[in-house]
């Protein structure tokens, strides 16, 4: 994903703009989206000519006929879940160049071996991703820890900040279950009465991808917080926000929560964009 509401496509819009510094030359082969938009596709130099669901010949034919010295795939679950098509994929290109994948999700489970085992050189993000690889048997491949880069601090100049609770709590991200959004219900509810103008305001992103599931699941938040009274403590805003919104509530709010958990069946290793963005 490049160029659209996406953690992976942010990630990969601050990556290649540090690699162009340093390369040759970089193209960026991308699916096809109706959100992207061909002026920046045109100055970024992108290619679109894959689907999710669709097959990989033509993205394995455009990559070919630029014949790069270097590949890296951007791997994550939400958008190469087809080990069949996974497997064929990085069959091809590593059997002709340089293929390097960067895995954003390590899963403890032994299912996913069949995801990592094609890869013929890796990039993960934590010391305990590449631990758990070696110990489920990936030692075939050169795996290399890079941490999560992160941007530059920006400044915000605050003429009046209209936040007038010195407690007030900000987070942000997709509306997904393991963002521990339910979670933060039940710390406000324990902490109003102690701090009697505690705050929290949560955006809520929504994936295209699911959609139907994440607004549900929004719906179900705002009822729990009718439920419990606590309407003048929680709020969550439905959709996307900008990088400059986003900047703004960081940057007069207290404290950026992130109450992420691992459920017990699917633990993860990874890295978190928006909490290194905080």
């Amino acid at each position: 994903p490049y160029g659209v509401n996406c953690g992976i496509a942010t990630y990969t819009k601050y990556l290649c703009d540090e690699m162009r510094l340093k390369a040759k030359e970089l193209k960026i082969f991308s699916e096809i989206d109706s959100e992207s938009n061909p002026e920046e596709d045109l100055k970024d130099n992108v290619k679109r000519c894959w689907t999710r669901l669709g097959s990989r010949r033509g993205l394995l034919k455009a990559i070919e006929d630029y014949y790069p010295d270097v590949i890296y795939i951007q791997h994550e679950y939400g958008t190469f879940n087809n080990a069949a098509k996974w497997n064929t994929l990085v069959g091809h290109l590593s059997a002709r160049f340089r293929t390097v994948i960067v895995l954003h999700s390590i899963y403890e489970h032994m299912d996913k071996l069949i995801f990592e085992s094609p890869c013929r050189e890796v990039i993960v993000h934590s010391v305990d991703g590449r631990d758990l690889l070696r110990s489920r048997g990936v030692d075939h491949c050169p795996i290399h820890y890079i941490p999560h880069g992160c941007f530059p601090a920006k400044s915000f100049d605050s003429k009046f900040s209209a936040m007038t609770t010195p407690h007030a709590i900000f987070q942000y991200g997709f509306g997904f279950e393991y963002k521990g959004w339910d979670k933060v219900i039940d710390i406000i509810e324990q902490l109003k009465d102690t701090y009697p103008d505690i705050t929290y305001m949560g955006v809520f992103n929504v994936s295209k991808f699911s959609k139907d599931q994440n607004e549900a699941y929004y719906h179900r938040l705002m009822e729990k917080i009718r439920d419990k009274g606590l309407e003048d403590h929680v709020v969550f805003h439905l959709g996307f926000r900008s990088e400059e919104i986003l900047l703004s509530y960081l940057a007069q709010s207290r404290i950026g929560m992130f109450p992420y958990w691992n459920h017990f069946e699917w633990r993860v290793r990874g890295a978190s964009g928006a909490i290194r963005m905080a």
